[in-house]
C-alpha cells in the first residue's frame, strides 16, 4: 500500500482544471492500494475550512483510506523546522510556506506529496541542504501522472 500526503491546494473535483484523476481513481478504487496521510493543526484547519475537501476526507476515512498522525507531533516538528530555518537564515523564504507538509512527512515517514505547488521542491532543497537531512525529509513532489506512476513502482 502506498501512502501520499495530499496538499490542500490540489483540485479535488473532477471538473477542475488540475484534478489529478490518476491519483483519485486509485484512491477510490476497491483495490485498496493507496491511502492519504493527514495531521497537524494547519492541515486539519485547511481541511475543516474547505467543505468539499472535508467531505472527501470524511468519505476516505470511512472507507479506511486515511492515516491520521497525531496533531501535536506534527505541530512540534513544524515548529522545530521553522526555528532551525530562522536560526540559519533569519527569515523564512516565500517558497517555504508549507512547512507543515515537511513536518507531516517527517513524522509519518511518507515522502510522496500530491501537489501542484512547484515551490515546495525549491523549499525542500533550500532547507535540506542548510538545516540538515534529519530535519527535512526528502519529499517527492507528485504533480503529473508520469511521476505518480513512477512513485508506485
Amino acid at each position: 500500500m502506498k501512502r501520499y500526503i495530499l496538499d490542500t491546494c490540489v483540485d479535488i473535483k473532477p471538473d477542475q482544471a488540475n484534478y489529478p484523476k490518476y491519483f483519485f481513481d486509485d484512491l477510490k478504487s476497491s483495490k485498496f492500494t493507496v491511502k492519504i496521510v493527514i495531521g497537524g493543526s494547519k492541515c486539519l484547519n485547511e481541511i475543516a475550512t474547505k467543505r468539499s475537501l472535508a467531505e472527501l476526507v470524511n468519505y476516505l476515512s470511512d472507507i479506511g483510506r486515511v492515516i491520521k498522525i497525531e496533531k501535536e507531533r506534527v505541530d512540534s516538528s513544524e515548529t522545530e523546522i521553522r526555528e532551525r530555518i530562522l536560526r540559519k537564515f533569519g527569515k523564512i523564504d516565500a517558497a517555504c510556506d508549507d512547512l507543515h507538509i515537511f513536518a507531516l512527512a517527517r513524522e509519518s515517514n511518507c515522502l510522496y506529496v500530491i501537489s501542484r505547488d512547484d515551490r515546495m521542491a525549491k523549499c525542500r532543497d533550500i532547507i535540506r541542504n542548510n538545516i540538515g537531512h534529519k530535519h527535512c525529509p526528502n519529499i517527492k513532489i507528485i504533480a503529473s501522472e508520469e511521476t505518480y506512476k513512477m512513485s508506485k513502482v
